[in-house]
């Protein structure tokens, strides 16, 4: 009987309200304070292989375009112009898990200074012992990585509509 009501009011809520509405342009998410002040946490452990990202905006403004045609209760309902809307107190966090130790790794290393056949040993050396190799080097990828992921995700809210971004 719930799944029989609960169909019956989304068939009334359709009907109440029928409308077409296209966001045109771009949409744009400003967030004043996405700098140090907008961060909250970002703890990152590279021997549980763990990062966590918390956020908390005061205020977070999305601008779009809207054009608007359609019913609302019976009434016609027609517009197009800018839009926003406010968020307050908008928390958001991101949890990762990541495995910075890959199957295999294959290095070139271009040895200016040396004769070729030389270098193509070297090479292979490295290569036959990528491990050892890349445990002493890990800690500089796996820090890079996290400064890269920090990027994107400014990048990325710089970018998105709120409903992009979590949709």
């Amino acid at each position: 009987m719930k799944l029989f009501a609960s169909l019956l009011a989304t068939i009334v809520a359709a009907q109440a309200v029928q409308l077409r509405e296209h966001l045109v342009g771009s949409n744009r998410l400003q967030i004043p304070q996405f700098g140090p002040s907008g961060y909250r946490k970002l703890d990152s452990d590279f021997e549980a292989k763990t990062l966590h990202l918390a956020a908390f905006w005061p205020v977070l403004k999305s601008e779009c375009y809207f054009k608007i045609d359609g019913h609302m209760l019976r009434n016609r309902v027609q517009g197009e112009g800018p839009s926003s809307a406010i968020y307050r107190k908008f928390k958001w966090t991101f949890d990762m898990t990541f495995d910075g130790k890959p199957e295999s790794v294959f290095m070139d290393m271009g040895f200016l200074g040396i004769d070729k056949e030389m270098g193509e040993r070297i090479n292979k050396i490295v290569n036959d012992n990528w491990s050892e190799f890349y445990d002493d080097v890990k800690g500089y990828y796996l820090e890079n990585a996290r400064d890269t992921w920090v990027q994107i995700m400014h990048g990325w809210f710089a970018r998105l509509s709120l409903e992009e971004a979590f949709d």
